[in-house]
Parts: structure tokens; C-alpha cells; sequence
């Protein structure tokens, strides 16, 4: 599994992709630089912040996989702003704020944001949360699992047979297929 570590090969191109939005230039600024070290990253910086949930699709017109925004604005919106993206199973979301507000953080994070930091970034903990969507989108792109298939031998009273049965299409089906099998 690729990692999003700073010692990545830049000709493999980025491996993740980080949107910043935030509509003050010097916070974003500061977000941006506290990513920089990072070159499997691709951050763009949104110099602008939604006025309402609708217009999200506008400044965020694909899917990042990484999206890090500043709650201080409008908080119900911000709330909201995390619970829609974050229905996007590909998206790892980010919160930052400039108060250490826990009951803000607890809300923002119950609305479905992974990571909260207060400003400044420490680069340190910021790089360690990309690590984690690192992995978490390494296991949204997975291929799913196949599908198993369930055999049920339900006999009509005891001692008719079943449990033979059963115990010997358990072993046919091992022998026979490539998968596990499992007897219960």
C-alpha cells in the first residue's frame, strides 16, 4: 500500500487530494503550509466559503479525498457543511478552528468530521492525520469482498441424518472450492 509520507516518489504523482476551504486568505495560508512538507499531496486552496450547503457542489466541483475546512464562520453551517461531506465515503474530513472549544469539536466531529486541530497547525499532528486518510481511503478503494453463500440443513426431528449431512457437504465443498468453508 502506497503511504502519504514525505519521503514519496514525486514522479508517481500525488496520492491524495486535499481541498482547504476557508474564505481567509491567512488561515488558509497557514493550513497550506502546514501540508507543504508533504509531496504526495495535491492541495488546492477554495478562497471561499459556501454560503449555503447547495453551493458546495460549486467550489467543489470533484471529489477530494481530503477536504479541510475552518468551522469559525457560520458554526450551524459548518455543522452542516461536515455532515454533507462526509456522506461521500471517499472523502476524509478535517475541521480547524481558532478556539480550543471541545464542545464545538465533540459537535463537529459527531456531524462527521474525523480529525479537529485548533490553530496553528502543528505540521506534526496534521501530517499524522493524513497518514490516517491515507489509510482510511486505501480501504475505501479496496475491491469488495466476494460474496459468501450460506447452506442451511434443518433436519424434521433428531437422529435423522442431518448432522452427517451436513458435516459431509462441509467437506465435499472444501475439497472442492478454492474458498474457506466454515461448519457451525
Amino acid at each position: 500500500m502506497p503511504s502519504a509520507s514525505n519521503g514519496s516518489d514525486a514522479s508517481e504523482g500525488p496520492f491524495l487530494t486535499v481541498a482547504i476551504l476557508d474564505s481567509d486568505a491567512q488561515r488558509r495560508k497557514a493550513a497550506a503550509e502546514a501540508l507543504a512538507g508533504n509531496k504526495s499531496l495535491q492541495v488546492t486552496e477554495i478562497p471561499s466559503f459556501p454560503g449555503k450547503v447547495g453551493e458546495l457542489a460549486q467550489l467543489l466541483p470533484q471529489t477530494y479525498n481530503v477536504v479541510l475546512f475552518n468551522v469559525d464562520c457560520d458554526r450551524a453551517l459548518a455543522f452542516e457543511l461536515a455532515e454533507n461531506l462526509s456522506a461521500n465515503p471517499r472523502s476524509y474530513v478535517m475541521a480547524y478552528s481558532s478556539r480550543s472549544d471541545t464542545k464545538m469539536a465533540v459537535h463537529v466531529m459527531r456531524a462527521g468530521a474525523r480529525e479537529f486541530f485548533t490553530t496553528p497547525v502543528d505540521p506534526a499532528e496534521i501530517a499524522a492525520a493524513i497518514e490516517r486518510a491515507a489509510g482510511h481511503y486505501a480501504t475505501a478503494t479496496q475491491e469488495p469482498k466476494a460474496a459468501s453463500r450460506l447452506f442451511v440443513f434443518l433436519g424434521t426431528n433428531g437422529g435423522c441424518g442431518v448432522t452427517t449431512l451436513a458435516a459431509n457437504f462441509a467437506l465435499a465443498l472444501a475439497q472442492e472450492s478454492e474458498g474457506k468453508t466454515l461448519l457451525v
